[in-house]
């Protein structure tokens, strides 16, 4: 059974990765978050993609640099920024994939799942592999991972090359999680699905808006869609 994930939020009416933006997409159906995260300078986790504040919210400056009381004040499309903590309290029954932006947020977000006890509902990606592996080095309980950009071409060699992927890396990853095309390069051939099937790991698209590319997808049986449009992404995946 395939399932999806929003991305961001619903990011209709709402910015991304507010509150609003969150109860939007779950009130379309959807309980599978996806969702970057930063932290402030004094180590609280924010739902947050940029390096700075000035794309979405009223305020300036580098988020990293922002104190927590700062942050509080900050309206993204008049609405305030989300905690990851007081997400993942508030959706009790959501998955969150979470894209860790930056080394900072690695023990702080860390802390994050061991104090929620959600292991089991997190997992972690990020264009560095190792940014992942040091958050779950940090974890008392193993969490689900997908591999950054560089573990991810090997897999796609593997994959077109050899037809199969080693092992090794669904001892590790849970999933992988591409776009449909990298330039010119088809990324989510059938011989890739096949070949990470094969291997033990699922396969996840990203951003993927429109209905046919959607179902067009799941007929190659992808096994998940990772999609700003949250009503679509849920219409869809109900057939």
């Amino acid at each position: 059974m395939s399932y999806g994930f929003t991305h961001r939020g619903y990011r209709h009416g709402a910015e991304e990765n507010t509150r609003l933006a969150f109860e939007r997409a779950y009130n379309a159906g959807i309980r599978h978050f996806e969702t970057d995260v930063r932290c402030t300078a004094d180590a609280v986790v924010y739902a947050f993609h940029d390096e700075s504040v000035e794309r979405i919210t009223d305020g300036r400056g580098r988020f990293n640099e922002l104190l927590d009381e700062q942050v509080v004040r900050l309206r993204a499309g008049g609405e305030p920024l989300a905690r990851l903590q007081e997400l993942i309290e508030a959706f009790e029954d959501v998955t969150f994939n979470i894209d860790v932006k930056d080394e900072a947020v690695i023990a702080p977000l860390a802390r994050v799942i061991e104090k929620t006890a959600s292991h089991e509902r997190v997992a972690l990606a990020s264009f560095d592999t190792a940014r992942t592996r040091a958050t779950a080095h940090l974890l008392s309980k193993p969490v689900r991972r997908s591999p950054g950009t560089a573990d991810m071409i090997r897999i796609w060699l593997w994959a077109h090359l050899a037809g199969r992927v080693p092992a090794k890396y669904a001892a590790e990853f849970w999933a992988v999680q591409v776009p449909q095309r990298r330039g010119i390069v088809p990324v989510t051939t059938r011989c890739f699905i096949r070949a990470v099937h094969r291997a033990g790991m699922q396969v996840h698209v990203w951003v993927v808006n429109d209905e046919p590319g959607m179902r067009r997808l799941l007929a190659r049986d992808v096994d998940a869609l990772i999609s700003d449009e949250a009503p679509t992404l849920a219409r869809v995946l109900r057939g």
